[in-house]
């Protein structure tokens, strides 16, 4: 055996989304980082080795909500370099993603077995280890460390308090939870994909799989057949293992799981209704570990409850956001017959503070993932991926700031430092729900701003298809002024008929449902095809910010559809499900379908509003925000085949020295990335400026070209130089990957 010591700043130990994120953030600010991995692959759930389709905030009904700073990167540059999103591309771009970071070393294949804890100072001095199949044994020591193992491993081995299972009712008083703690924890998976041959292929069940299935095994809860053809297999309810110890019986949970999936598969082949579709069908594929979904969870100094999501609660140690719903999974999985999984969904995002995210006993310890401060209830919402991501993110700013600092991270709490760390969360594009943004040097927001020409109004004319109004369907707009006079709606009718429509405005919170009615009323409709149709609304706006249009059903009817404008979209009634209920809206956006075809862009009514609300203006791109909150918070310009370029410029007052430049572009944040097999018809998405120039102008009128860009595809894009005398920045916008108008979020000009 071979011994090796290895210093570190910050130790990271677990591949996952969390600990990826959490060790690539840090490298970024200059630390020194290590990512220890027991796997040969990094990813965790989302790898190719168990291909969990990652879910998040975005993935919850909320427009607008996608996780953006490292994860959007990473998901992008998958579009971009892999867009039949295989397993295989995504695990190359996981890689080149750490690989290319000079301040990470990464050790796959190693496990961390053991940790040294100063029993005087609670601080962790090493954590030990050996790579399997090399015959090395390690040594990592660092002042700070990051446990990003799931299963809490490293806190387990250092002594520090963790919990398991359901809390009892008095505790946090969560309404979902029994008068008593219950000793049980979410199972976990094991997924399998099919491929359709073309010739017949038999499927023969192995002796060594005794479990034998038949129709009366599957129900609502498990709709076998139903999503067979969705994604040929990948079920999520093929789960085991929740009533047992979940980190010491991981290799009896797998096996018992892989189980089920064989004996699905044998009965979808052999035995169901499918069976003649199935016939050219093929195992190709089945999980060789289970996907964990709970395990241990480690204390901090604040433990994440139900009340710190629904509602929202404020922390001024905000450092990450989360979103999706109460997902809680029965301890008996495939076997709970009668209880079944049940997910319910916020009506609205929330934050993660800081102190849900260190060990409140070993002082130098943080923790991301499904192991942080958190109750039962509380992770079956902060578990899933791209909200790991997210906390990883978190994690890997917060320490590299207590690097910097010399400050446990404790300390950054109580004296305030953890604004240096959200300053570098939010200088990266990482999101924090509902949190204005002034950035630490950036002198935009003290500029003028001018553009080549703005959008006037959020109005979709262009149809591009019709859809029958047979249910309601509902539209999303902003309104800035201070009434309505009248909405005009572009229709066919097959007969005489009347329509009739609502209008609400949207919540306080900003959330993307309806609250209040405002308007009702019905108009008589003459037969003809395309015809612009007036709702005489004339009401005043008490809350300006979203309203939504609710037309009722009529089959004589059908509405024209255009391409959404950034802060319109298209809404349908969301299907009964006494499984999943969901009691934010009987509303939601129907973008899992426009993933599945391959269309990156939203649908929406084509409308017309009265006056024109003018949403799109350039001071956009400096403002507190940089995504749609309760209005767009875009400049836009005017519909364009870019035969001239578009700008939009920056003007100080005095001359300025600016040092770096920051962009963001639009990615079309309510779209929902899915890691699907077959991926998607385009490598970009089309909103995203493609070919741009910056340019800098002194207080003598010279221009000067800082950088030229051809083929971005990235929504944050950042750009160094050194200028001075400086009194404009200007943004040439050449072209876009698809769209006819320029679109940017936000211009960051630091000196």
């Amino acid at each position: 055996m071979k011994h090796i010591s290895h210093n570190f700043e910050f130790v990271v130990v677990g591949g996952g989304f969390a600990g990826m994120l959490a060790a690539v953030t840090s490298a970024r600010a200059g630390v020194k980082t290590a990512l220890i991995q027991d796997r040969p692959v990094l990813g965790g759930n989302a790898s190719k080795e168990i291909r969990v389709t990652p879910v998040g905030a975005d993935n919850c009904n909320f427009l607008y909500s996608r996780e953006t700073g490292m994860i959007e990167e990473i998901y992008l540059k998958n579009l971009h370099d892999n867009p039949s999103f295989s397993y295989e591309g995504f695990d190359i771009v996981l890689n080149g993603i750490v690989k290319a970071e000079q301040n990470l070393t990464c050790f796959f294949n190693t496990i961390i077995n053991e940790v040294e804890v100063d029993s005087t100072t609670n601080l962790i001095k090493c954590v030990k280890g050996y790579t399997s199949g090399s015959e090395l044994w390690h040594t990592f020591s660092a002042p700070f460390f990051a446990d990003c193992t799931g299963d809490a491993t490293v806190g387990a081995l250092a002594g520090a308090p963790f919990r398991m299972g359901v809390e009892a009712k008095s505790e946090f008083n969560e309404s979902m939870c029994e008068d008593d703690v219950q000793p049980f924890c979410m199972g976990g998976s094991v997924q399998f994909h099919t491929i359709d041959t073309g010739s017949a292929k038999p499927f023969i069940k192995p002796e060594w799989i005794k479990l034998d299935l038949n129709h009366e095994d599957f129900n609502s809860t498990r709709p076998c057949t139903q999503d067979f053809f969705n994604n040929n297999g990948g079920y999520w309810w093929i789960e085991i293992g929740g009533n047992t110890d979940t980190v010491h019986e991981t290799a009896t949970i797998f096996e018992d799981a892989r189980e089920i999936a064989l004996a699905t598969w044998d009965y979808l082949k052999n035995k169901s209704s499918l069976k003649e579709e199935l016939v050219n069908y093929e195992l190709d594929w089945v999980s060789p570990i289970a996907a964990k979904r709970e395990s241990r969870r480690l204390e901090g100094d604040h433990i994440l409850s139900m009340g710190d999501i629904v509602p929202p609660r404020h922390f001024d140690d905000a450092i990450a956001f989360g979103g999706w719903g109460f997902d809680h999974h029965p301890p008996k999985g495939f076997y709970d017959f009668e209880i079944g999984s049940y997910h319910t969904y916020h009506p609205s995002p929330y934050n993660v503070p800081l102190r849900s995210l260190y060990s409140r006993h070993i002082h130098n310890l943080f923790m991301a993932g499904r192991n942080i401060s958190a109750t039962h209830y509380a992770l079956s919402s902060t578990r899933v991926m791209f909200t790991t991501a997210q906390l990883g993110e978190a994690v890997g700013a917060a320490a590299s700031t207590c690097v910097k600092e010399k400050l446990n991270p404790r300390k950054l709490v109580e004296q305030k430092l953890f604004v240096k760390a959200q300053n570098e969360l939010l200088v990266n594009d990482h999101y924090l729900h509902n949190w204005p943004i002034s950035l630490i040097g950036d002198i935009a927001p003290q500029a003028k701003v001018n553009a080549s020409s703005v959008l006037p109004s959020p109005d979709v004319t262009e149809s591009v298809k019709t859809i029958v109004l047979e249910k309601d369907k509902m539209l999303l707009f902003p309104i800035v002024t201070d009434n309505i006079e009248r909405v005009e709606l572009y229709l066919n009718a097959l007969e005489n008929t009347t329509l009739e429509a609502q209008i609400f405005q949207g919540p306080e919170s900003k959330s993307t449902f309806p609250t209040d009615m405002i308007w009702s009323g019905k108009v008589s409709i003459n037969k003809g095809e395309k015809q612009w149709v007036n709702l005489p609304v004339s009401c005043k706006i008490s809350r300006t910010g979203w309203h939504f249009l609710v037309v009722k059903a009529n089959a004589q009817l059908s509405l024209n559809i255009g391409k959404a404008t950034v802060g319109t979209n298209l809404y349908s009634l969301r299907p009964e499900d006494p499984i999943r209920p969901d009691p934010s809206s009987k509303w939601h956006t129907p973008n899992s379908a426009q993933n599945i075809a391959g269309d990156f862009e939203n649908d929406a009514f084509c409308f017309k509003l009265h006056p024109a609300q003018q949403v799109y203006q350039p001071e956009n791109a400096i403002n507190e925000f940089s995504r749609p909150t309760n209005k767009p918070n875009i400049w836009s310009s005017k519909n364009t085949d870019f035969a001239q370029s578009e700008w939009i410029e920056l003007t100080w007052d005095n001359v300025r020295a600016p040092k770096k430049i920051d962009l963001v572009f639009d990615s079309i944040l309510s779209f929902h990335f899915l890691q699907k097999w077959g991926g998607y018809k385009k490598n970009v998405l089309p909103t995203v400026v493609k070919n741009y120039k910056l340019w800098a102008f002194d207080n003598k009128g010279n221009k000067t070209l800082i950088v030229e860009v051809l083929n971005n595809y990235q929504r944050l894009r950042k750009h160094t130089c050194d200028l001075k005398d400086i009194k404009t920045i200007r943004l040439e916008i050449l072209a876009t990957n698809g769209i006819k108008r320029a679109h940017v979020y936000a211009i960051r000009v630091f000196e």
